[in-house]
């Protein structure tokens, strides 16, 4: 198992048909999860074309995260959650940090990403 620290990011490349189980094992915080397709990087999942492709705001067991491309990315299969998961806020960035005025350099959801991403 990869344990990722909060405020951390980790690329873990997962193959078609393959099974990932993310679990948050501290407090209450929201997980961001990103999906790239591994041979073209310009397809990711998006929280945008999931909710037209579903009709839903908040996804459910057995729904599919769906690209930019509409192809289908991850399925949520097992969901152990006391809550909803909506698919309306975007994820942490600098510039929703600069309009909270946090500390500069606050590591974000996409920083993380990318420097993993790089990685």
């Amino acid at each position: 198992m990869v344990e990722i620290p909060g405020r951390a990011g980790a690329a873990i490349l997962v193959t078609s048909g393959a099974r990932i189980k993310i679990v948050n094992t501290f407090g209450s915080q929201v997980v961001d999860t990103w999906a790239l397709n591994a041979d073209d990087t310009t397809e990711y999942l998006s929280v945008e074309h999931t909710r037209r492709m579903t009709g839903k705001i908040f996804i459910e067991r057995n729904d599919d995260f769906w690209s930019n491309r509409r192809n289908p990315m991850l399925a949520l299969e097992v969901d152990t959650s006391p809550g909803r998961h909506d698919m309306l806020v975007a994820c942490c960035d600098r510039w929703l940090y600069q309009h909270l005025c946090c500390v500069p350099g606050t590591p974000t959801a996409t920083t993380t990403t990318s420097m993993r991403s790089a990685a």
